[in-house]
């Protein structure tokens, strides 16, 4: 951003301040001061600044006056200021031609101003300007569209800076932009790459406090440069705010800038968080009473939530982890679900510390296949099980849409389902209810202790070998390879013989009539539920 020196000199401060030489030159951008007292010429310019000289080298010394003003030019300096009448009475013509000919403004300074009280005051002209233009957006904070407030925020940054300004919304799966639309539900995921590189980069702290830090991606140096700052609450990360540098580093001022624009941003997020925060604990007890109430009336919180026109398909997550407690993860857990689902068609809480319950409303005008179910819930487990860390996750998916009068069966559906598919599909992370086949009508715990004599008779004696888990993993694979000997050595990759030796010792040890139809398929059945047994 930075101030020129023509507003500079335009303020009440530098009311007493001239130019003697280089008025061409007014519009050089002014970023701070910097002391010119030293005998090392203009070497120590970086650029953008007004350096101050109380003008003792310079007294009959015109040589190395015209060397400082040639090297801070070639430095980019903004300009330079003298009290004249100090140690120099008068200023030589020729510095004076040598500084119209460069376009290098040469100031006579105000005689009774320190150099901090300058300094202070070309930084409270660039402050106070940028405070100016805030009022332009900040009169929207009347009313609760984050939207309108979002957008206005880094517009009025992108005004000031001129660098292109984008947030990236966890909480809306949106992406606001200063130079392209606005993009809706999208997937963030897929521009990970711009806050956490996976190309060879340079990263650089530009602030602690907020972990701002600039990246440079230094496989492709065009576009490559932005500035990063993580939107915060609680440790979680609602959002992030990206500058575009395009390969010109900001300024002193700009990174002011950017600073103000997050604080307006934090504060902004915060709302939105905590009504999200509200919203959710609502949801948990929504959730609750669809579960354990039978909907004969509809209870107040329902009617007000959930259309009751509207069709729901239920989905139950578990996860299997005695170490972690979901309500530690809550924030993490909305943010997974917003980045997959759209808020208006998903209702979902905390059933319990080891499941979420969603109620996914059904599009009247979009049907959805449950190949596109199983996939988003696919992906939103991965989600989980990279934010939850050593969360196991599974999900069972009811059979189909129903009014909210039948929700409650519905989510019966969906639990039993994880609860089944844990032994008939161990590998698979979405079951669907139609998936189990005959298996749905099982009840687990019924099962067990209606199976626990074919256990006894045909498992229980194998587990007391010392081979006894590689005895029951083969009379497995034996029986679902139709009592093939090489199917089974070939899935288990051992030999036929070894296949054979088993088998053998397995029917010295129980009665098993293998021919008999009947009889295998309650062993197998069995073995399907192993875990249920021990």
């Amino acid at each position: 951003m930075g101030v020129s020196l023509r507003e500079i000199l335009a303020s009440d401060f530098f009311s007493e301040a001239s130019v003697l030489a280089g008025k061409e030159g007014l519009d050089r951008i002014v970023q701070g001061i910097s002391s010119q007292d030293a005998p090392t010429g203009g070497q120590w310019a970086r650029g953008k600044e007004l350096m101050l000289s109380t003008g003792y080298l310079f007294k009959g010394n015109i040589e190395y006056f015209k060397e400082v003003i040639i090297e801070a030019n070639e430095a980019n300096a903004a300009g330079l200021g003298i009290k004249v009448g100090r140690y120099l009475d008068e200023i030589p013509e020729e510095i004076v031609e040598l500084c119209d000919e460069l376009k290098f403004p040469l100031i006579d300074l105000p005689k009774d101003s320190a150099w901090i009280e300058m300094g202070n005051a070309i930084n409270e002209i660039a402050i106070d300007r940028y405070i100016e233009k805030l009022t332009s957006f900040i009169q929207v904070y009347g009313n609760k569209d984050h939207d309108r407030k979002i957008k206005e925020i880094i517009e009025g940054l992108y005004n000031n800076i001129g660098k292109p300004v984008e947030v990236y919304d966890f909480c809306k799966n949106k992406i606001y932009s200063t130079f392209n639309k606005s993009i809706k539900n999208t997937k963030l995921s897929d521009y990970e790459f711009i806050w956490n590189p996976d190309c060879k980069h340079e990263k650089e702290s530009l602030s602690e406090k907020f972990h701002m830090f600039r990246i440079e991606n230094l496989e492709n140096k065009e576009d490559s440069l932005r500035i990063v700052l993580p939107i915060e609450i609680d440790n979680i990360v609602l959002a992030y705010l990206v500058v575009w540098e395009n390969q010109e580093k900001s300024d002193y001022y700009d990174l002011y800038t950017i600073r103000l624009s997050f604080v307006l941003l934090l504060h902004e997020y915060g709302s939105i968080y905590f009504e999200n925060s509200f919203k959710d604990k609502f949801q948990d007890e929504l959730i609750r009473q669809i579960i354990e109430s039978n909907f004969q009336n509809e209870t107040q919180i329902i009617r007000k939530v959930l259309d009751t026109e509207g069709l729901y398909l239920c989905i139950s997550i578990k996860q299997f982890s005695h170490e972690i407690s979901l309500y530690d993860h809550r924030e993490k857990i909305s943010r997974c679900i917003y980045n997959i689902f759209q808020r208006d068609e998903i209702i979902f809480g905390l059933a319990g510390k080891d499941e979420i319950v969603m109620l996914y409303k059904k599009d009247k005008d979009i049907h959805k296949t449950n190949e596109f179910i199983k996939i988003s819930i696919s992906q939103l487990i991965k989600c989980f099980e990279n934010e939850v860390i050593k969360g196991k996750f599974v999900a069972g998916v009811s059979r189909g849409f129903v009014d909210i009068k039948n929700v409650k069966n519905s989510y019966t559906e969906s639990s039993k389902t994880i609860d089944i598919s844990r032994y008939i599909y161990p590998e698979s992370k979405v079951v669907l209810y139609d998936n189990l086949g005959p298996f749905k009508f099982i009840n687990i715990e019924e099962f067990k202790k209606e199976n626990m004599s074919i256990y006894n008779e045909y498992i229980k004696p194998l587990t007391l070998e010392e081979d006894g888990q590689e005895l029951i993993i083969t009379l497995k694979s034996f029986l679902e390879c139709n009592q093939n000997y090489s199917l089974t050595a070939e899935k288990l990759f051992v030999h036929n013989n070894t296949v054979r030796y088993r088998i053998n010792k397995i029917k010295n040890l129980i009665d098993m009539d293998s021919e008999d139809s009947v009889e295998r398929l309650k062993i197998e059945i069995v073995l399907k539920f192993l875990k249920l047994f021990n």
